[in-house]
């Protein structure tokens, strides 16, 4: 009888530590690029004389499907391919990240109120720069 109840705690100590849930969270986004963007500030990297500020039907465009990207500058394609994105952690947080197949570049994004906040270096403006896009009309994209 003593063997059979150490078997049983033997089995049961072993089912319990081989079903333990794993302490890494799977890193998946929530965010959704999907749209077409257009670039409405530039903070972090200014040239002078250069613009910062980007109004209405500037021509600065990034279109996002689930998979590919393209970016246009006045109505020319200047970078294309795929993209993906994921979770990285940085500091005391996970940040979404956007992964272009063209470059090793870090770029870390939020969606907030139809904006697009591409965060180019660090998920912080103050360690690289900071684009904004607004999520264009249905009717214009």
């Amino acid at each position: 009888m003593k063997k059979i109840l150490t078997l049983i705690l033997f089995s049961v100590i072993t089912l319990s530590i081989g079903c333990k849930k794993s302490e890494t969270p799977e890193l998946k986004t929530e965010v959704s690029l999907r749209g077409t963007w257009e670039l409405r500030r530039i903070n972090g990297v200014q040239i002078a004389g250069a613009p910062s500020v980007f109004v209405a039907g500037n021509g600065r465009i990034l279109q996002f499907t689930d998979k590919e990207f393209t970016q246009v500058n006045a109505g020319t394609v200047v970078k294309s391919g795929t993209y993906m994105l994921t979770k990285e952690s940085s500091w005391a947080d996970t940040d979404d990240r956007l992964v272009y197949d063209s470059d090793d570049l870090k770029r870390f994004v939020t969606v907030q109120n139809n904006m697009l906040t591409i965060y180019v270096g660090s998920p912080i403006a103050s360690d690289g720069w900071e684009e904004v896009y607004e999520l264009m009309p249905a009717h214009l994209q």
